[in-house]
């Protein structure tokens, strides 16, 4: 998978490429320049919340006594 440095130079090059391009035998278009900045927030996100794992969350309890009852 592609880093988030990685997704925001193609982003900048993507920018300064033309959109579309085309000769008598094939044509090329790109994704919009709004969902490649989505898809770049969308990389960011998963980086971050990759490092949290799954196993660290809070869990409460109630603690009762064995004689308690």
């Amino acid at each position: 998978m592609s880093t988030p440095e990685e997704l925001n130079e193609a982003i900048e090059a993507n920018a300064t490429a033309p959109a579309s391009a085309s000769n008598s035998t094939e044509s090329a278009s790109q994704h919009s320049l709004k969902d490649q900045i989505a898809v770049a927030n969308r990389a960011e996100r998963r980086a971050l919340n990759a490092g949290r794992g799954k196993g660290r969350t809070v869990r409460f309890s109630k603690v009762i006594p064995p004689g308690a009852m």
